[in-house]
């Protein structure tokens, strides 16, 4: 009998405090998941520069609430843009009916 009793007392403990604890760690800018996208682009961008043409200042992430929500949108001069997989579709949409439109105008 203690033992569910300890059993459920650590389940609520967890289930109160785990999401308490992860938008503590979102507060800060500087958080490890930060610290960890700020150092891939920077790397990125020094190891791509020179065989790149991409410009690699304006980045897109993938969206996710639970790592994503609270973190910077900009790393010196590496702006981040945070996307779901339906706003990346959307963007996808619109720059090839854009590409479509434009190359029906320079056949004509």
């Amino acid at each position: 009998m203690l033992y569910l009793k300890r059993t459920i007392l650590i389940a609520v403990c967890l289930a109160v405090m785990t999401p308490t604890a992860i938008v503590l760690a979102q507060k800060t800018k500087d958080n490890l998941y930060s610290r960890g996208l700020k150092a891939c682009l920077e790397k990125e961008l020094v190891s791509y520069k020179d065989f790149s043409s991409r410009d690699l200042r304006n980045v897109f992430v993938l969206k996710d609430d639970k790592v994503t929500y609270g973190l910077p949108t900009q790393f010196g001069e590496i702006k981040v843009e945070y996307l779901t997989l339906d706003d990346l579709a959307q963007r996808y949409r619109e720059r090839r009916a854009k590409t479509t439109k434009q190359e029906r105008t320079e056949i004509q």
